[in-house]
């Protein structure tokens, strides 16, 4: 499934924003684990059918 970009901005742009502001700072990331990852996505899964999609689907639009 796929959902049309609601931005006014082209999906493919030559924006490459990076903010390195935090790491500057002395911030060290703890990456999620590849198994923590692969466990959440299994849980989803499991539950998908719980789903109310009108609470998650965007309703906002961008364009006037």
């Amino acid at each position: 499934n796929y959902l049309e970009n609601p931005r006014v901005e082209l999906e493919q742009h030559y924006f490459n924003a990076k903010n390195t502001n935090l790491l500057d700072l002395g911030l060290q990331p703890h990456y999620l684990s590849d198994s923590l990852l692969d466990s959440l996505l299994n849980y989803a899964i499991q539950y998908k059918q719980r789903v109310d999609k009108d609470h998650i689907l965007p309703k906002v639009s961008w364009k006037r």
